[in-house]
């Protein structure tokens, strides 16, 4: 998603007219990147329309965008819109408003594609998940359609991402929390392959929340409400009610270690296992905050070393470099920390090969050298600390007598590889529960898959 549109030979973006000599009667609409890939570090989202696409949505020079985020590019001469909409915001608005006429995912799209990523993901090993940025109501509901069927290949732990302003509890979060969501406390309620457990929460809200708050239950491209995010004071309520429920919480960086704190003076959250992912940079008296509490941490090694490693080493500088994904670290202080994909791309050995080789894939520079972990550890964090995350380290994690009989043959040995090899890694085949979930058609088990 980086160096658009400078990568385009024109080094810029089609607009309407363009779009036109190709597509003259057929609407078209080129979506924005989804998420935080391209938005951040003042790139607007930008996406495209042609024509045909502007009329339907009654777009015109005289129209008004919803929030003062959104720009209505204009040819300068005629005043009319271009058909380039550019967004300051991570998560598009312009397709849930402007453009809120092009066709949504249905539920049959979503239960079709979580049949897809689940082979996907068996495909590179993966036999089991935990989403801890939480789950919205459709997106839930097409695991429970799909685990009714029998379905499920990938055993899925879901936290939830609470719709604050557009669902349940939107009056009054403590009373949500207390009459919904304190059933989701402790481990959860589901069975071995679907399991519902812990609530999501973070600071932040603000215009264009709204706005897409405004679609619910459509949740677009992210699959969690657009207001889970909320002001401060209420995320502290939250989090203090969560505390005395014993529910746990999840959250994104370490904004919120203060309130959990407060919240472990309250009601000791220790054996709750409260979750801190996408972990960017950790100074040495976080970490030990973090492991006091007992909270674990999810990493983000695809955005914070494969993506933006060198960028973010540069900033901090070399006094600071360390703390960038500190894992030799938070080994060493005793924090149970967990590899994670944020799915770009679903292959958990690319995060592998980042924890050792501490290398950018594309530059080759190194990022923190002193916070490589072994391979040994690194499997560990992909493994038993991903089952230690959703309590099922005594279930699965390991092949032991007496746990689930879920596990994979790899195409090669990740502790003998050749170290750049790591990444490349896939499941020749995959067994979930003693069942072959999935097998390579080109490999020398495919015939398994019949």
């Amino acid at each position: 998603y980086r160096g658009v549109p400078e990568t385009l030979r024109e080094g810029r973006y089609p607009n309407r007219w363009e779009l036109d000599e190709v597509a003259p009667d057929n609407p078209v609409f080129i979506k924005p990147v989804y998420g935080y890939w391209r938005g951040l570090g003042g790139f607007p989202l930008v996406s495209v329309a042609n024509s045909a696409a502007l009329r339907i949505a009654e777009i015109t020079r005289d129209t008004v965008p919803p929030w003062g985020g959104i720009q209505i590019d204009k040819d300068y001469a005629s005043g009319e819109p271009t058909g380039i909409f550019l967004e300051w915001t991570p998560v598009s608005v312009v397709e849930l408003t402007l453009m809120g006429k092009v066709p949504r995912f249905t539920q049959a799209d979503r239960l079709a594609a979580l049949r897809r990523s689940m082979t996907v993901y068996n495909g590179f090993g993966t036999t089991s998940v935990v989403e801890t940025h939480g789950v919205a109501a459709e997106v839930m509901e097409v695991y429970r359609t799909l685990g009714a069927a029998d379905g499920m290949t990938v055993r899925s732990h879901l936290m939830i991402s609470p719709p604050w302003r557009s669902g349940v509890g939107h009056e009054n979060v403590t009373e949500a929390l207390r009459e919904y969501y304190a059933r989701f406390a402790g481990t959860g309620s589901g069975d071995a392959y679907l399991r519902v457990g812990g609530i999501f929460t973070r600071v932040g809200g603000g215009p264009d929340a709204d706005l897409r708050a405004a679609s619910m239950p459509y949740t677009g491209w992210g699959g969690f409400a657009p207001d889970a995010e909320i002001p401060r004071d209420e995320v502290r309520t939250l989090v203090l009610e969560a505390a005395r429920l014993g529910l746990r919480v999840s959250t994104l960086y370490p904004d919120l270690l203060d309130v959990f704190e407060e919240a472990d003076r309250i009601a000791p959250i220790g054996d709750l296992r409260w979750v801190i992912s996408h972990i960017k940079t950790l100074d040495e008296r976080q970490i030990a905050r973090i492991r006091d509490l007992g909270v674990h941490v999810t990493l983000q090694t695809n955005r914070w070393i494969a993506d933006r490693g060198p960028e973010l080493k540069r900033q901090l500088g070399p006094e600071r470099e360390h703390e960038i994904v500190p894992l030799r670290n938070l080994a060493e202080a005793g924090v149970t920390f967990a590899l994670a994909t944020d799915n770009c791309p679903p292959s958990l050995f690319h995060p592998i090969w980042h924890c050792v080789a501490r290398r950018h894939p594309g530059t080759g520079e190194v990022i923190a050298a002193d916070q490589r972990i072994t391979r040994e550890e690194a499997l560990r964090a992909a493994t038993m600390s991903g089952a230690a995350l959703t309590f099922e380290e005594d279930e699965k994690g390991s092949i032991e007598v007496g746990k689930l009989a879920d596990l994979v043959v790899l195409s090669a040995d990740p502790l003998t590889v050749a170290e750049d090899r790591l990444s490349d890694i896939v499941a020749e085949f995959a067994i979930v529960g003693g069942k072959i979930v999935n097998s390579r058609a080109d490999g020398p088990f495919g015939d398994l898959a019949n």
